[in-house]
């Protein structure tokens, strides 16, 4: 007999299905409609799997995929979510998603093919959140919009009815991914400072120091995991708040998974700065880029047109030190 490699794990798992596929083939041959169904599976499998996510099964128009399960991942629910977001992009014109992403305890064993390997409560709620979702919408559950709080901005909270939960799914719709520091530690909690006074010093001379000379500033944070790096640059943040001038904050995080992401962080900073949403079509982010367009190189947009590669990204270099250059009426840039 087998032996039994199955164990309980704390994960994220998601539910994407495409909304009037149904539809879609039956105005198309099946040969076309088998065509279009595979390109989705690898586009989709292709986010899953580069933001460490694990596919789980296709079915029909369906997928269904874990995060920290069969490999743990500290931030599984934040993963989920991003891709949840990069799927909806990478849906060919004419379809949409409706998605579901719950975390919770599941059972989880090898990952086989034709197999399920996660099982549990949390896997059944992800499902019935995919279903309740309009269609383009995602619906996160409860935990996962707690694991993920600060890094997502959500909507309204919602119940939804589901056979076998008397009170129904609690759950909130995914509006945009943010680019600000995540609050760590227990919320609700104060959050006391400690042992940094000199460090925190340091930092403020330098911000000093860029207002009194009009040259930028770089400072380099430097420590190990769990040190306070992030509670140090929030306690600046919020003794800069009532300098003059206060500073004009942005935040670009580096992921830690993932193809394409060296602009990441600009990207980030680029998006907070003008507000583009997640959820944005390509001509919108080009109009609140504006003259700048180029700058959606950053973002992936392919703006860049005749333009040779070198010439291109000699010409991205250039905008975005104008960018950060530019004069700001009573205000510094803190990225």
């Amino acid at each position: 007999m087998a032996e039994d490699r199955s164990e309980r794990k704390l994960a994220t798992v998601l539910f994407a299905d495409l909304a009037g596929s149904t539809a879609l083939a039956d105005e198309q041959d099946p040969e076309r409609t088998r065509a279009r169904l595979e390109r989705f599976y690898d586009a989709m499998a292709g986010e899953i799997e580069a933001a460490g996510g694990t596919v789980e099964k296709f079915a029909g128009d369906a997928v269904m995929a874990a995060f920290g399960a069969p490999e743990a991942l500290e931030d599984h629910a934040e993963r989920a979510l991003h891709t949840a977001l990069a799927m909806q992009r990478r849906v060919e014109a004419g379809l949409t998603l409706r998605i579901g992403v719950n975390t919770g305890e599941v059972v989880a064993g090898s990952a086989r093919e034709g197999s399920s390997f996660v099982s549990g409560d949390a896997v059944n709620v992800a499902a019935r959140l995919e279903q309740a979702a309009e269609s383009g919408e995602i619906l996160a559950g409860e935990r996962t919009a707690a694991a993920a709080r600060g890094a997502f901005e959500f909507g309204q909270p919602r119940t939804i009815e589901a056979k076998g939960k008397p009170g129904g799914i609690r759950c909130r719709p995914v509006v945009r991914a943010l680019s600000l520091m995540r609050t760590r530690g227990v919320g609700g909690l104060a959050r006391a400072f400690v042992g940094r006074d000199d460090e925190l010093a340091r930092v403020q001379a330098a911000y000093r120091r860029s207002v009194e000379r009009p040259r930028p500033v770089l400072v380099t944070v430097l420590g190990e995991a769990g040190l306070g790096k992030t509670r140090l640059m929030r306690e600046l943040w919020e003794r800069l708040a009532v300098e003059e001038p206060s500073p004009l904050c942005r935040t670009g995080r580096c992921l830690a998974y993932g193809e394409g992401i060296t602009y990441w962080p600009l990207g980030e900073v680029l998006k907070e700065h003008v507000a583009i949403l997640e959820s944005d079509p390509p001509e919108e982010v080009r109009r609140r880029l504006g003259s700048r367009e180029i700058l959606g190189l950053t973002l992936g947009l392919d703006v860049a047109g005749e333009l040779h590669p070198l010439a291109a990204r000699d010409r991205l270099h250039s905008a975005w030190t104008s960018f950060l250059s530019e004069p700001r009426a009573n205000s510094r840039w803190l990225c």
